[in-house]
């Protein structure tokens, strides 16, 4: 993880780090708020004319943007987050 945020310290305008370290967090750290501020930073960072955004494709060969794909992990990171709360709060 020190390596990707020395990245973005020496190249701040390479904003498909944030993404890439939004995605440490989120898969390899589990670190769940650390992921949605880096996705949110990163969406931040894209104009709101998709067609602009860097795509990648998915298991299925299908193109999806890193915009999406940000949206889509910030809603489920969330939502997680509430239903830990919830079970915390039930035993």
């Amino acid at each position: 993880m020190d390596c990707y945020l020395k990245a973005l310290e020496l190249t701040p305008d390479d904003t498909l780090l944030l993404f890439k370290i939004a995605s440490q967090y989120d898969k390899f750290l589990q670190d769940k708020p650390m992921a949605i501020k880096y996705y949110q930073s990163f969406m931040q960072t894209r104009p709101e004319d998709k067609s602009s955004h860097p795509t990648i494709n998915d298991a299925h060969g299908l193109k999806v943007s890193y915009y999406d794909i940000a949206q889509r992990r910030i809603k489920e990171l969330k939502e997680e987050i509430f239903m830990q709360g919830k079970n915390h709060k039930n035993n």
